[in-house]
């Protein structure tokens, strides 16, 4: 008797991502990703009991990124707060359909907590305490990630789509910024970078 074939977690999540890049959120249903898998509709049922957990589980995908793409440039709570911020940020470039799921994700079963306690933990080192570390971490997790999204969100037409609303404007050095899709992903990388530190500036960090 042949056994059927084993599948890994990971399997499931590569082809989910898969779904929602070529097709979007909207298509992801277990049920279909049965289909992609190889999978019957009712043996999904084995390895995710609802489609909110298949959600979790891409969730998931993108915060253990985040946690391993981060690059301190230096030991300083400025350096680990910056790759953070910046980490969080490629991570999301890397699954933009996924972006809005991951900041509304309100699952307890979603392990985010790393990333929260880790940033906390720099502003604590850093001198805050009380309200003040709840406050700081709410005001860089808002504009990391809401920054994000918006850079992100109509990807892949992202970068053309802001390229002719510099171009439009007629302002010189809108234009400057804007001449190819390329530039206007620097433009952007760069924009976010120099937010962040503003923000953390003014967060006394």
């Amino acid at each position: 008797m042949v056994r059927p074939r084993e599948h890994t977690h990971e399997e499931f999540v590569d082809a989910a991502i898969r779904i929602v890049d070529t097709e979007g959120l909207e298509a992801l249903t277990l049920r279909r990703l049965g289909a992609e898998v190889g999978v019957s509709f009712t043996a999904m049922y084995t390895y995710f009991a609802t489609r909110e957990d298949l959600i979790t589980a891409l969730v998931e995908r993108i915060t253990a990124d985040v946690i391993k793409g981060v690059v301190p440039k230096g030991d300083s709570v400025r350096d680990q707060l910056i790759a953070i911020g910046l980490s969080a940020r490629r991570a999301l470039a890397r699954y933009p359909r996924l972006a809005a799921v991951y900041v509304s994700a309100q699952s307890d079963v979603v392990d985010d907590g790393q990333v929260m306690l880790t940033v906390a933990g720099l502003l604590e080192h850093a001198g805050l305490s009380g309200r003040d570390v709840a406050i700081a971490y709410r005001v860089i997790e808002s504009y990391v990630l809401g920054a994000s999204i918006f850079d992100f969100g109509a990807a892949p037409e992202h970068l053309a789509i802001r390229r002719r609303r510099y171009l439009a404007s007629g302002h010189p050095d809108f234009k400057a910024v804007a001449k190819s899709d390329k530039a206007i992903g620097e433009h952007n990388d760069e924009a976010f970078e120099r937010g962040l530190e503003l923000i953390l500036t003014g967060l006394g960090l």
